[in-house]
């Protein structure tokens, strides 16, 4: 068994337990074929100027984590500061017996920063690296930042790079070797699992869950259901589960639908939302997959979303609708989903086939 360093900046902490979940979900997927020791390298603000953290422990998915927690005032500088960073990390590994030189191979996750982290020390080490990329910045960084000339020395420098959907391969083979890019989506763990839609004719439920900031982008589709809702002969209540500043907003357009807006809410108990909804909503400026979209296919719920992302990779006539930035589309685009018959229990297993921990496993297990 290959023995992998797996380097994010991008992963959940005790504070912010759904940051990076996507990448975690990723290292519990290596986990289960290489041994596994994941850094996660955490640069956020804190009151003070510097403070700094260190611990290594083992969480409930059996991941061995080195937690490098920096917090400060001038957090966006730290998060530029590579060779501080370095520093920062050599310490770390020294101080929690974690031996670069043991390891077979490291991982990176996100170009900046740690890709250029990565590959950095692996290449002190003589080690190989693997790059997977989930960042919709990745063309912009490349073509403007000041650490593009590095960013660019991490792909030509991997025995691979992976990226989560077509869109990001597209863009990724403008500055990659094609034939070392390789697509392994985001997986979508299994408490997410089908139950049947039971239809009532009186009230019909529309869902949508994100961080309620730019790229999300609710307006369209709340305005349409405002349309939409004005002829309607069923109640129309729509669901917005997460937090976030375009709340207020929404909360002006409101006036014929009912809307409900619980918060943030657990990933593990977000099933019972999917569930009770007819529809899945997903408004997005951009997007590089959407994973909250995959979770409802996952549970039979049909998707109906912005033309962005992995979306026009996965949803067709049998599992939803694709809509464009108008107000006119979403009320056609939401208009044609609750007209159609939708076979529930096979969105979810078509679902499944691609985005289950299981398949991405056996994708990755064919790179390391």
């Amino acid at each position: 068994m290959q023995k992998v360093l797996f380097i994010a900046h991008w992963f959940p902490t005790k504070d912010y337990p759904l940051k990076g979940i996507f990448v975690r979900n990723h290292a519990i997927c290596l986990h289960a074929i290489c041994d596994l020791t994941v850094v996660n390298f955490s640069i956020e603000y804190g009151k003070s100027l510097r403070k700094v953290e260190i611990s290594r422990s083992v969480d409930n998915d059996g991941l061995d984590i080195l937690e490098i927690r920096l917090r400060s005032r001038f957090y966006k500088f730290f998060y530029y500061a590579l060779k501080s960073q370095q520093r920062l990390l050599k310490k770390a590994l020294l101080q929690s017996g974690v031996d670069v030189q043991s390891f077979d191979l490291l991982v990176s996750n996100v170009l900046f920063p740690s890709g250029i982290i990565t590959r950095r020390v692996a290449e002190n080490h003589q080690k190989p690296t693997i790059h997977i990329e989930h960042w919709s910045y990745l063309s912009k960084f490349l073509a403007n930042d000041i650490y593009r000339k590095e960013g660019q020395l991490v792909l030509d420098r991997a025995k691979c790079v992976i990226v989560v959907s077509e869109l990001l391969k597209q863009s990724m083979i403008q500055y990659c070797d094609p034939t070392k890019v390789h697509i392994i989506p985001n997986v979508v763990k299994s408490y997410f699992d089908f139950a049947p839609k039971l239809r009532n004719d009186e009230v019909i439920h529309f869902l949508a869950v994100a961080t309620w900031r730019a790229p999300k982008n609710p307006m369209f589709f709340v305005r349409a259901l405002e349309e939409i809702a004005k002829l309607s002969p069923r109640k129309i209540v729509l669901t917005l589960v997460g937090e976030g500043e375009q709340l207020l907003e929404v909360n002006t357009l409101v006036n014929h639908i009912e809307l409900r807006l619980p918060g943030q809410i657990a990933n593990s108990e977000l099933s019972k939302y999917y569930h009770s909804a007819d529809f899945f909503l997903h408004g997005s400026d951009y997007e590089t997959f959407s994973i909250v979209s995959i979770e409802a296919l996952f549970t039979g719920t049909p998707v109906i979303g912005s033309r962005v992302g992995v979306l026009p990779e996965v949803i067709n006539d049998s599992n939803g609708v694709l809509c464009d930035d108008t107000v006119e589309s979403w009320v056609v685009g939401i208009t044609t989903a609750m007209n159609r018959s939708y076979d529930h229990e096979a969105i979810s297993v078509k679902a499944k086939e691609k985005f289950s921990e299981r398949n991405v496993r056996d994708l990755m297990a064919k790179q390391i």
